[in-house]
């Protein structure tokens, strides 16, 4: 009879551990009749309500191990895709100054002699020239920048 007794508590035992090993937290240990089995059961839902609660801080620490490092990994590939912009944007800048300094003589040096031929022409109207006087000067004065 004694043996009787002890089989279901002993079944829900092992039914209810066999819960926690597949990782069923959610079970508990209810409704024993015998005191001993009772007091049993509150210490096993207490220690796996703890095992419960430290294996959801481990899995959000990996959670969030993992959420670090697609975010490092996203933080790398902007800071290597902003670095290429950067050295692009150099290069170029590179290229306009290299640019500017080429043509600059050369469109000066038309420029300069347009409005030599301006000065001239406007010193030396010559017969039947006055009529193209304010387009000499205009000519004159544009490529001195006025």
């Amino acid at each position: 009879m004694a043996a009787a007794r002890l089989r279901q508590p002993l079944r829900r035992l092992d039914a209810g551990l066999g819960a926690y090993a597949r990782g069923d937290f959610g079970h508990r240990f209810d409704g024993f009749r015998d005191r001993e089995f009772v007091a049993l059961g509150h210490h096993l839902n207490a220690t796996v309500a703890e095992v419960a609660e430290v294996a959801e801080v481990a899995q959000n620490r990996q959670h969030e191990a993992q959420f670090r490092n697609q975010l490092e990994a996203a933080v790398r590939d902007r800071t290597r895709d902003l670095t290429q912009a950067l050295d692009h944007l150099a290069a170029s800048e590179g290229a306009r100054q290299q640019l500017m300094a080429d043509i600059g003589p050369e469109l000066r040096t038309p420029v300069t002699v347009i409005r030599g031929e301006a000065q001239v022409a406007l010193r030396d109207p010559g017969p039947g020239l006055d009529s193209h006087r304010p387009a000499r000067r205009a000519a004159r004065d544009r490529a001195a920048g006025q």
